[in-house]
């Protein structure tokens, strides 16, 4: 070292080496100047061990433990190598201090010292030696100082805020709260300087010491003022900040955190938008640099920046999800794996309540969520909830019931899926009997098990064709007996009794259905189905006055109800002297109420479909599953309710009566309609019941102008549904033969539409056609035989060719149908599993 050319070769590569943070080479160098220097080999020294020590134990210092987790003989062997190394460093430092006051290292030793007290968790003496520092002098240096210098002045506003904060003082509020933010802007210009020297491609960390202050600078302001506004500004700020490669990690943590605090501490009324145009004049050597100009993007609603920062937090935290599965990756991939999940939960959180599924990032999942549960599980709610690709949700669900064999949720929701969407009710069973075997202790969960099985097995009966149904009676039994079993726990609630209620209407068993609604609603006042229930139990009585009372009852606590006021229209038309004028009323009346309902819904929606639009998986395998839902629904097979009880949302009718099916062509497009498909479906009933009332009042015109003007942009032009009810005008007016033909194309589009089937025999009947009349008839009740008009038809035909004793039987099982035949089938009402 006596050479100077070699001194200064030296020097060259400590100096490197302390920005590259190579604290061993360093230490190793050190030695080398130990003659000449002292005072530079004590602070390097010092330096070099200090920062070995808080790299050896950088989580224990994030978390605010320093160590004191060890446990074991080893552990405890390196947790005391790791003291020795600290008051090593401590005598290092305080010997380059004891040689010289006014030295140029004094300032950088004091605050090694300080940051070596902190991690001891001697916050006094930390803030002694910050105070003999002088660091606030730093503040008026107009030029670039050195990487080092920066990051060991930032570190040491970090340690000072902290320290203050451990000390908890109230005077030092203001004082912590501005060296946390000094600390966090200084560390981000550090890593941008650091971009800025060594080139964009190279990654530096922060240090646990800088990685906490920054985390911390905006949650001071919530812990000591609760101020949330200022720490919602102070992260915006350091998101503002102008991105390198080494704050990627820290810019997920933070976008994770402000989002969180945006979910829990923000609501719309008190969220304001943020203001990024600031002036590049006033940027300063130790602040950020900063994204400006009149190109950023700035959110314009709480939800859209909240969107913004998970949508980011999750681009950057799956990137970053350790793949290897090697054993001495799993501490790593875990935590990673975790962080990915708590972001797709802050996700879930923030879009379920605008009715916004967006699947991209679960797509993206799958390539490190191998036999992960959470990941799968929460894909299949999404893809349920969105309406989108069941099928795949169902298999999905399966997956997670081989992953986690004990859990009975899976199947159960597997089991409610293949009920409520997808029809696939054997299937739904099987899933069902394995939730139950799987639930041996919670017996609140076993009790709606019971009813979910009840229900399906009810479903197996009721949708087998007449000739069939002899061979179900097995699942008629059970359906029962389940629903009991339901009633009898300590945890029944009105949906057993309600069950089984639909379950003996069905039947035509009316005093067992009326017993049973009756339980149900003493349980339950508030339930609408059981309302619905009793009003047509009532009918089916003929107490069609009684009815309609309860029906304006119950439109006092649900103004504008849409399914109600389709009761109501139904009941007016059998009580009153001019019903069918007053039934024509109500019928115009749920046409506003459901104009009014599908714009608000609209204008509700509407805003967060641009922020994914036209986002559509599998668009033509969808396509198809939705075309043919609507050819081979039942008209009994309804649809059903959602909660919305105010503006009948989501709520669908099915019937004899009625359309039922699923929804219309043209006419019902966009992105909205296809989340509103039930409400699109409810519409098209109130259309048929205006069309069915002016043909009986016998204003043929004006039935056809409701088709052409109104019902056909929402059946649209080649729907089974058009062709029903232009089939049923034809024949008002006499046109048999273009009815024959109208109601031919409706049953080539679905085969089992009851009153299709029905109209088109006695179509027949009156063309004279028997044979063909029989056949049509005959394939109408082999769907539903509990439609009394159908039995009056065949009866006629019957009759026509002169097989009386069977046309008798015919008649004569009408009049006992009719005799309990309710203002509306008894399956319009759904069957609600678990609602």
């Amino acid at each position: 070292m006596s050479s100077p050319k070699s001194r200064a070769r030296v020097e060259s590569d400590i100096e490197r080496c302390r920005e590259e943070s190579n604290w061993r080479r360093c230490l190793d160098l050190a030695q080398h100047m130990q003659h000449e220097l002292p005072q530079m080999v004590h602070f390097l020294s010092g330096e070099a061990k200090v920062e070995l020590y808080l790299e050896a134990n950088s989580k224990h210092i994030t978390s605010g433990d320093y160590g004191s987790g060890a446990s074991g003989t080893s552990a405890a062997t390196a947790a005391a190598a790791e003291a020795k190394l600290l008051n090593e460093a401590v005598g290092h430092l305080n010997a380059c201090l004891d040689s010289s006051q006014t030295s140029p290292l004094a300032m950088d030793a004091n605050l090694l010292l300080a940051k070596c007290h902190y991690v001891r968790g001697d916050y006094e003496l930390a803030l002694r030696h910050i105070d003999k520092s002088g660091i606030d002098s730093i503040n008026t240096v107009d030029k670039v100082l050195p990487l080092r210098v920066v990051k060991l002045v930032a570190e040491s506003y970090a340690v000072k805020g902290m320290s203050l904060e451990q000390r908890n003082k109230t005077d030092d509020v203001t004082t912590r709260t501005s060296c946390l933010v000094k600390a966090s802007e200084m560390a981000i210009r550090y890593l941008q300087n650091v971009e800025k020297q060594l080139g964009p491609y190279i990654v530096v960390p922060l240090g646990s010491i800088l990685e906490t202050a920054v985390q911390r600078a905006p949650i001071v302001y919530i812990n000591t003022a609760s101020d949330v506004k200022s720490a919602v500004n102070q992260y915006r700020s350091t998101l503002n900040a102008c991105e390198t490669p080494s704050t990627l990690t820290t810019r997920q943590i933070l976008a994770k955190q402000l989002a969180e605090l945006l979910i829990r501490g923000v609501s719309q009324s008190t969220w304001s938008s943020c203001d990024l145009n600031t002036s590049s004049s006033s940027v300063k050597p130790l602040k950020p640099l900063r994204y400006i100009g009149q190109s950023l993007f700035v959110p314009k609603v709480r939800e859209e920046e909240i969107l913004l920062l998970l949508l980011m937090s999750e681009s950057l935290a799956s990137r970053n999800v350790v793949l290897d599965r090697s054993p001495e990756f799993t501490d790593s991939r875990q935590q990673s794996l975790n962080d990915v999940m708590a972001i797709y939960d802050l996700l879930t959180i923030t879009l379920t309540p605008l009715r916004c599924y967006y699947m991209d990032f679960f797509e993206r999942s799958m390539k490190f969520s191998f036999e992960v549960k959470h990941i799968w599980f929460q894909f299949a709610l999404t893809l349920i909830e969105s309406k989108k690709c069941p099928q795949r949700a169902l298999l999905l669900l399966k997956e997670v019931s081989r992953i986690d064999s004990a859990d009975p949720l899976p199947p159960l929701i597997g089991a409610k899926l293949c009920l409520q969407e997808l029809s696939k009710y054997k299937e739904g069973l099987q899933l069902a009997k394995e939730a139950l075997n799987r639930c041996k202790d919670n017996e609140s969960l076993r009790n709606k098990i019971h009813i979910v099985i009840g229900v399906t097995n009810a479903l197996i009966y009721e949708t087998e064709s007449e000739t069939c149904k002899k061979f179900y009676t097995d699942n008629l039994n059970k359906s029962i007996e389940h629903l009991k079993i339901a009633s009898k726990s300590r945890f029944a609630d009105h949906l057993p009794y309600f069950h089984l209620a639909l379950h003996m209407a069905n039947q035509r068993a009316l005093n067992d259905a009326l017993k049973y609604v009756k339980i149900a609603l003493l349980l339950n006042g508030q339930h609408l189905p059981s309302i619905q229930l009793l009003i047509l139990c009532l009918s089916a009585l003929k107490q069609y006055s009684e009815a309609l009372a309860l029906c304006e009852t119950a439109l006092e606590e649900y103004p504008n109800h849409l399914i109600v006021l389709y009761f109501k229209a139904h009941l007016e038309e059998m009580v009153g002297e001019n019903g069918r004028e007053e039934a024509l009323l109500t019928a115009k009346e749920m046409l506003n109420c459901w104009k009014f309902a599908n714009n608000e819904e609209e204008k509700r929606l509407n805003y967060h479909f641009n922020y994914f639009p036209n986002v559509n998986y599998d668009t033509i395998s969808m396509k198809m599953e939705q075309t043919l839902s609507e050819v081979a629904s039942l008209d009994s097979t309804p649809i059903p309710p959602a909660n919305d009880a105010m503006s009948g949302t989501g709520v669908s009718l099915s019937g004899h009566n009625h359309l039922g099916g699923g929804g219309g062509g043209g006419g019902t497009g966009g992105a909205n309609s296809a989340i509103n498909k039930p409400l699109w479906s409810l519409q098209m009933h109130i259309w048929l019941l205006i069309v069915e009332l002016f043909l009986k009042l016998g204003h043929i015109s004006e039935a056809e102008s409701c088709v052409n003007d109104g019902a056909l942009g929402i059946f649209g032009s080649l729907s089974h549904q058009l062709m029903y009810l232009k089939g049923i005008i034809s024949k008002a007016k006499g046109s048999l033969i273009d009815a024959k033909t109208y109601l031919q194309n409706a049953i080539s589009i679905n085969p089992k539409h009851v009153r299709a089937l029905q109209q088109l025999g006695h179509t027949y009947y009156l063309l004279g056609n028997h044979l063909a009349a029989d056949k049509y008839l005959k394939d109408s009740l082999n769907i539903d035989a509990t439609v009394h008009q159908t039995w009056q038809y065949m009866g006629l035909v019957l009759q026509a060719i002169d097989d009386h004793q069977r046309a008798a039987d015919c008649h004569l099982t009408g009049l006992q149908l009719e005799a309990t035949a309710p203002v509306l089938p008894f399956n319009v009402i759904p069957r609600s599993v678990l609602e």
